[in-house]
């Protein structure tokens, strides 16, 4: 079965403002499944943000390639913003996911203390023998 090239998304327009970059990856990657034949994200999403520490918007620039090309499946799309708006948050630094300390292992709970040996009344001691039976 051929696969249909896909059309790189219009939408959002240059120089609209978003909360978030996660707003701006959100709405570009229902357009690129809505392009899609399949119903999924069939295109590789990637963000690059110009850092503009005057502006504290988060600005959609455009797509490289631009909007309106057809591309291949899989090929990537790159989201390009600008703003320090763009750089807060959870994945504001240029798409990539921001890194977090892995949390410590917990340690492993001491085992109890063997309890201390107590012969029974007609048990030898270790280490000493039964008398021979009389």
């Amino acid at each position: 079965m051929p696969i249909s090239p896909v059309n790189v998304p219009d939408i959002p327009n240059p120089g609209t403002g978003f909360d978030s970059l996660d707003e701006i990856r959100g709405i570009v990657a229902e357009e690129v499944r809505s392009n899609c034949d399949d119903d999924t994200v069939c295109l590789t999403l990637d963000v690059e943000v110009q850092e503009d520490e005057a502006d504290s918007s988060c600005t959609f620039l455009g797509f490289d390639p631009e909007a309106g090309r057809q591309v291949d499946r899989g090929t990537t799309l790159t989201i390009l913003v600008s703003g320090a708006g763009c750089l807060a948050g959870e994945n504001g630094n240029g798409g990539e996911p921001t890194p977090v300390e892995p949390e410590p292992e917990p340690e492993p709970e001491p085992e109890p203390e063997p309890e201390p040996y107590e012969p029974q009344p007609d048990e030898p001691a270790p280490g000493e023998e039964e008398p021979p039976p009389s």
